[in-house]
């Protein structure tokens, strides 16, 4: 047994990491470089993240998929609960979570959440680490390693962004998971 949580898409997690935020960060870390593949929004990983809350691996947007999937194995294997609102739908975890896990500033392990524009669509990504100048350093699914804020990429991967948003993306606000 080791002293920290072992995140990869091939192994299973091993605990004692205790904070379930530092465990999330792990979780998100492990699945670096996942890529969808047999088509868009396709997958084995893809596939396994949509199922994660219920979801038909439909082909859809998975970027909230993944970040269930994780939030949902750490509560899991440490006995805690996620207090997200159930759903794949950016702005609905948003809209529908307890306002009580809404955070003014980001935390290591909560949530990002993007809306664009003035619709419907959003984004989401976790939080691993709380840079200088208004930034932090993200895990995402579902977007890709180019500039800007991609809601429908390829993979999985570690980005820099605006605690303020960029282009038509505003940030809408952040979470706590557990």
């Amino acid at each position: 047994m080791t002293d920290e949580i072992i995140p990869t898409p091939h192994v299973e997690i091993v605990t004692p990491i205790i904070d379930p935020n530092l465990a999330m960060v792990r979780m998100v870390q492990g699945f670096l470089g996942v890529k969808e593949s047999g088509g868009d929004n396709r997958g084995e990983w893809v596939d396994k993240f949509e199922k994660s809350i219920g979801g038909k691996a439909e082909g859809q947007s998975w970027c909230l998929a993944f970040v269930q999937f994780c939030a949902n194995e750490v509560a899991k294997q440490l006995g805690c609960t996620n207090k997200l609102f159930a759903t794949e739908h950016c702005l609905t975890v948003w809209n529908k979570t307890d306002p009580k896990q809404r955070l003014p500033l980001p935390q290591v392990g909560c949530l990002i959440i993007w809306q664009f524009g003035n619709t419907a669509e959003g984004h989401v990504g976790t939080v691993v680490e709380v840079l200088p100048n208004n930034q932090v350093k993200t895990i995402e699914g579902n977007t890709s390693d180019g500039k800007g804020i991609n809601r429908n990429g390829d993979g999985v991967y570690e980005r820099v962004r605006s605690t303020k948003g960029s282009e038509s993306f505003h940030v809408k606000g952040f979470l706590k998971v557990f």
